[in-house]
């Protein structure tokens, strides 16, 4: 890629019409030529205008009937023709440099895709940030991908949903996403490219900002799918599952047999947090209300794993070809 390519920006959405302008006009700012980008809205059965909003900036809209992350992305990339692929979320807002770094990245050869750190938008609420801080813990203990710092590009297994940018030729030979995953396809994609002998990169210079899930309820119910969907890849592929997985897993039964001593001590454990958040964020409202969204994280977590793994969802139909698309 000797001079900027073109790139497909596709956002799947349901009823996002609140939160797409910001993210459509951030992307207006990019420092990329404007007639090298385009804008894939996949659709999932909007009632709330998202459409007009999508068409008022210029988007392409797609359907996207089944509503679902995965089918979304799967149809934005059908009807990509660019020579890179970006996927990122609606309530997303970009550093100005993001696809031209990316681009750059992209250069080098054997290197399918490029992310890099999520940031908390200066905008945040004191929930959204409490909700950060357990991220950053996941980086810590889980090797999660969704980190905030990235002192050096590094290789990684898989990128962040909501900030990768893949070459369209490497995408071709994996897509589509798999649709029986409840989440978590956006990991097998990387699995998919690593086979083939692809890599895959984190850089500090793609940087994108996130919005967290607003409110406890659907933070939590997030949480849940997460592990939904980690444990149903892992039937397809264990390596997915780490030990820190499996222990906040079991955290519901291993509270339940230990009551005597975890009731307790339940006090010092929310202390505990409350400290160590206020170290790292600064801020008592934060760390107070990451003091709640920490343990009810990890319920959330051992309840999405335990239900996949005492009633499992069938992934049987992870492989299929394009037809659904197809028009």
């Amino acid at each position: 890629m000797s001079k900027l390519p073109t790139v497909a920006i596709v956002i799947p959405v349901r009823n996002g019409a609140a939160r797409l302008p910001a993210c459509l006009q951030s992307i207006r700012e990019l420092d990329y030529p404007a007639d090298r980008v385009e804008v894939l809205i996949a659709d999932g059965r909007s009632t709330d205008g998202t459409r007009t909003v999508a068409e008022a900036f210029g988007a392409r809209v797609v359907d996207n009937p089944h509503e679902l992350v995965a089918s979304g992305r799967n149809a934005g990339f059908a009807a990509a023709r660019a020579e890179v692929v970006a996927f990122t979320d609606d309530d997303c807002t970009f550093d100005r440099e993001w696809l031209r770094n990316a681009v750059t990245h992209l250069q080098e050869p054997g290197l399918a895709g490029v992310g890099g750190p999520t940031l908390v938008p200066p905008d945040e609420s004191a929930f959204g940030k409490a909700v950060a801080y357990f991220f950053r813990l996941g980086v810590r203990f889980a090797d999660s991908v969704h980190a905030e710092e990235v002192p050096t590009p590094r290789d990684v297994t898989d990128l962040p949903g909501c900030n990768m940018v893949y070459r369209h030729e490497a995408l071709q030979k994996v897509m589509p996403c798999p649709e029986t995953l409840i989440t978590c396809e956006d990991v097998e994609l990387g699995c998919r490219l690593r086979d083939r002998g692809y890599r895959l990169r984190s850089a500090p210079d793609v940087r994108v900002f996130h919005h967290k899930r607003p409110t406890p309820g659907r933070f939590y119910r997030q949480i849940a799918r997460f592990a939904m969907g980690r444990m149903q890849l892992s039937r397809r592929r264990a390596e997915v599952l780490r030990p820190t997985h499996i222990v906040a897993g079991m955290a519901i039964p291993m509270a339940l047999l230990l009551s005597p001593v975890v009731a307790p001590a339940t006090p010092l454990v929310l202390l505990a947090i409350f400290v160590l958040a206020l170290i790292d964020t600064r801020s008592a409202g934060v760390a107070a209300r990451a003091a709640f969204v920490v343990p009810g994280a990890v319920a959330a977590w051992s309840w999405g794993f335990l239900r996949e793994w005492l009633f499992p969802t069938s992934t049987d139909d992870m492989e299929f070809d394009w037809s659904r698309y197809a028009g």
